[in-house]
């Protein structure tokens, strides 16, 4: 009887070992219990080197792409067009929907508005919204709210930007949405209020929309920094907000970055 209690014992042991080994299992390979789902997906596939990334090894992530916005995207048009004539690959197949002076206001809205700058298709005033519905794009890439001084009227632009997020999922919703963080301005830009704190708040509240509402958030503001916070003097073409040329291939280059991260993730594939 002793013995037949004692064997009981063990086995009663042997199964607690055995039932708490799995659940050690379970928690180890469950992303839900060990932290942050991004945690347990990144560094699963090989990272690029800066070098390739550099040279456009994920510059599939612009392939059917839209760039939106307003001057600044009109400089990078300008720019990837000038690159195109000796490299037609440059940023990939990626078009361009841009007007001087376009606000995010009038892109959150359904149709372009009497009065307010548009941009245009085949003559004829559209909204940034009509254009996304008519090309469907894979990617888009948003960077507006300078021309409505965003920072300096969060409130009324990050609602904006949320209306805008919204419409977007709404006309087109396959498109990847990707939001990108206002570039930073030169001291002269203001002399009354140091407009680039404002705009350092404003991005900050505009990633953590951009989390809620679950799209993507490219910050290409840092790597256009001084030592100071100011947009650096080699990457500015004004003393004011507009790029250089080497201020573009930094934009550029942030989004290359932004795009190997998003890979690393496994939110896309090349």
């Amino acid at each position: 009887m002793r013995r037949f209690l004692g064997s009981g014992r063990s086995l009663a042991s042997l199964c607690a070992a055995l039932v708490g080994a799995f659940v050690l299992l379970v928690v180890a390979a469950s992303p839900a219990l060990a932290g942050d789902a991004r945690d347990f997906v990144v560094h699963t596939r090989p990272e690029y080197s800066p070098e390739e990334i550099k040279l456009g090894a994920l510059d599939g992530y612009f392939t059917g792409a839209v760039f939106a916005g307003d001057s600044l995207t009109n400089q990078l048009r300008q720019y990837a067009a000038y690159r195109r004539e000796s490299d037609p690959t440059f940023l990939s197949d990626a078009r361009f929907q841009s007007a001087l002076n376009y606000s995010l206001y009038a892109a959150s809205l359904l149709r372009p508005q009497k009065g307010r700058v548009s941009l245009t298709y085949r003559g004829a005033d559209q909204s940034l919204l009509q254009a996304v519905e008519r090309l469907q794009p894979v990617r888009l890439f948003v960077l507006l709210g300078a021309n409505d001084y965003a920072p300096a009227r969060a409130e009324d632009a990050l609602s904006w930007y949320a209306t805008l997020i919204d419409r977007v999922g709404q006309v087109s919703p396959d498109t990847d949405l990707v939001v990108q963080a206002l570039p930073p301005v030169r001291p002269s830009f203001s002399t009354k209020t140091d407009y680039q704190a404002l705009w350092d708040a404003f991005n900050e509240q505009l990633a953590a929309l951009c989390r809620d509402k679950g799209v993507a958030f490219a910050d290409i503001a840092t790597p256009l920094k001084d030592a100071q916070g100011y947009l650096a003097d080699a990457y500015s073409s004004d003393s004011q907000l507009h790029l250089s040329n080497a201020g573009l291939m930094v934009w550029i280059d942030a989004l290359r970055e932004h795009a190997h991260e998003r890979y690393l993730h496994n939110e896309w594939s090349p």
